[in-house]
């Protein structure tokens, strides 16, 4: 079975469950057993401690009968709402990329770039991962692969330089959006987490015409763990 049936049929399988997990509970009107075994199926879905109390919460409150409704306004509440698309680029948009080694950092920077290359937009790649070996190197493959313009400073091991001199190039170019790949880091590493900090706020700091935004990659297997 190719990897989307995989994934489609798992998604299949959490969604069934869930939704009979909601039928016990109305069925049962709402029993202490219905209720442990929806919070467990929930969790069991991988959907936040804190949701799944909220969500129970709002059955337990609830008089009329018809908690599925409550819990539908209650989860589509808490969704983040859509981005205005044209508020959000009314000003050239950095990402800096950020997550532990070993999650698909420089790829995604790829990915994000030839995404934003399809819909127009004038697209600049930043090398600022100075501890890695082959990061650079591997940046540019993906720069020539996707014929977009690539900064970085192999003379460097300071990324907040890399940094500076990439996003004065985006600034003299007009680029659109600029993609900024860091080095993998753990956040019990002080030192690097204060790097990222500099780097952020150089960015900020000198460059505040930018959108600076920062998106972190995450290894999908770990859900909530994360």
């Amino acid at each position: 079975m190719a990897l989307a049936g995989k994934i489609f049929k798992a998604l299949k399988q959490t969604r069934d469950k869930i939704s009979d997990a909601f039928d016990l509970v109305r069925k049962e009107k709402v029993s202490i057993e219905s209720l442990d075994q929806l919070e467990e199926t929930l969790i069991l879905a991988d959907i936040g401690i804190d949701t799944v109390e909220k969500a129970l919460d709002v059955i337990k409150n609830n008089k009329k009968n018809n908690f599925i409704q409550e819990v539908e306004s209650y989860l589509i509440s808490v969704l983040p709402e859509n981005i205005n698309d044209e508020e959000y680029f009314s000003k050239p948009m950095v990402i800096l990329m950020v997550g532990v080694n070993g999650t698909g950092k420089t790829t995604s920077c790829a990915k994000l770039a030839k995404y934003y290359k399809s819909q127009g937009k004038k697209v600049l790649m930043i090398a600022a991962d100075t501890y890695r070996a082959a990061a650079v190197d591997q940046l540019k493959v993906w720069s020539s692969r996707l014929n977009i313009e690539m900064i970085y400073n192999e003379s460097s091991n300071q990324p907040s330089s890399v940094l500076f001199d990439g996003l004065t190039a985006a600034k003299s170019q007009k680029s659109d959006i600029i993609i900024v790949d860091t080095a993998g880091r753990l956040q019990t590493s002080k030192n690097l987490m204060s790097e990222l900090e500099k780097m952020y706020r150089l960015a900020k700091k000198n460059f505040s015409s930018f959108n600076i935004n920062s998106l972190i990659t995450i290894d999908a297997s770990l859900g909530q763990n994360s």
